[in-house]
């Protein structure tokens, strides 16, 4: 179960994470959190390693992206650009959402 983060709500103008968003469990649970705390107008950064979620021995194993991005859809974060990078070790997958106006 995801824990609650301690923050007010509808306080911070950015949350960023990199290499552990495949680890929150639920996802959905903790994502609605991050939108609890982001002030609308504020950006969420997720960035992921292949390495961390495509592991060598399941390479049919679903792609992370194909994972969360319905998820952050669901969660009402617009994402606003998403893709694989190249990096000195392989890829990472980063993706820009905003939190929108409303509730």
């Amino acid at each position: 179960m995801h824990r609650c983060l301690p923050h007010p709500a509808q306080t911070g103008g950015e949350s960023a994470c990199h290499q552990s968003v495949q680890l929150w469990q639920p996802l959905a649970g903790s994502l609605a959190e991050v939108r609890r705390v982001v002030r609308p107008g504020g950006r969420l950064v997720l960035g992921v390693h292949e390495r961390a979620c495509c592991p060598v021995a399941a390479p049919q194993a679903a792609r992370f992206d194909d994972v969360l991005l319905p998820v952050l859809q669901a969660a009402r974060f617009p994402v606003t650009d998403a893709g694989c990078r190249q990096t000195r070790g392989g890829q990472a997958f980063l993706c820009h959402a905003l939190r929108p106006a409303g509730p």
